[in-house]
């Protein structure tokens, strides 16, 4: 259940059960006696385990094989989540009523990533058509995926909704496309003006003939608005962690908030290390000949 539905991972089984195992969770408690207060609890396409999820929380007694009851029955005793464990027990008996009735119960404890961790390398939402890619491609449930994830990485269909962009800050910084050319950031002279000690910046574009290389430190953070499309056809980004401690792709973010359909372009010569672009209503197109 809990593969099923990843979301009540992070959420217990209830908060206020009674003495006879029963939940009384009500209202806004978030737990799996309620799920439909659990964010995200239908991220897997096609799958809707919540009455189910219910009864669970419920303790209440499930066939371990519907087709075959002398394989007895389990029910869940208790589930917490706690920095970053999830703590499961589990009851099972044999026999139930009866003289030669036995009640056994297992704890086992496991890692649980959290939402942020696992963010995809590529996430599109209408269709990805790319050759090799070496990175986790996610789409939503209507999303069409023709990709060829390399290694240890994949393709899925997920029921989560992109998040929107968050508002470009009046404070920030301009950049000029027209003269940046080989920069580093942040330039000399510029002050962190960010809420958490981001350096944040607005452009207009970014790429063209005129842009060759953006460099930014490890211990940076930078936050660059784009209004407009990015075209990287032999340009190279590079905010390269190594063994930096606490660094990286979500400490370089570049919010892109043109208008439906703007776009950005690739090629073979494009170079983007450990930085995060989020872009939820533009094409992206990589021109793998160069």
């Amino acid at each position: 259940m809990i593969n099923q539905h990843r979301a009540i991972a992070l959420y217990p089984a209830c908060v206020s059960p009674d003495g006879s195992g029963n939940c009384l969770d009500s209202g806004s408690t978030v737990s799996w006696g309620l799920p439909n207060n659990i964010p995200n609890v239908l991220s897997t396409c096609d799958v809707d385990q919540r009455s189910v999820i219910t009864s669970i929380a419920q303790g209440t007694w499930q066939p371990v094989d519907p087709g075959d009851v002398s394989q007895g029955q389990y029910r869940l005793f208790d589930y917490n989540y706690d920095a970053g464990k999830g703590n499961l027990k589990v009851q099972g008996r044999m026999n139930p009523g009866e003289p030669s009735e036995s009640v056994s119960e297992l704890d086992v404890s496991f890692p649980v990533n959290p939402v942020e961790d696992q963010t995809a390398g590529l996430w599109v939402t209408t269709s990805a058509d790319t050759e090799e890619i070496n990175a986790d491609v996610l789409g939503d449930c209507d999303s069409t995926l023709t990709t060829d994830p390399q290694g240890d990485y994949e393709a899925r269909q997920l029921g989560l909704t992109m998040p929107p962009i968050p508002e470009k800050p009046l404070g920030a910084m301009v950049l000029s496309a027209s003269t940046f050319i080989e920069k580093s950031l942040p330039r000399p002279g510029d002050s962190p003006n960010g809420p958490n000690g981001e350096y944040q910046y607005v452009i207009d574009t970014l790429g063209g003939p005129t842009f060759t290389t953006l460099t930014i430190p490890a211990d940076k953070q930078i936050e660059i608005w784009v209004d407009g499309n990015i075209d990287l056809r032999g340009k190279m980004i590079k905010h390269t962690c190594g063994s930096t401690p606490g660094c990286g792709p979500f400490q370089v973010k570049f919010y892109l908030q043109g208008n439906s359909g703007d776009d950005i372009t690739l090629d073979q010569g494009t170079v983007i290390c450990d930085v995060f672009i989020h872009a939820p209503i533009y094409n992206v197109t990589n021109y793998a000949s160069g």
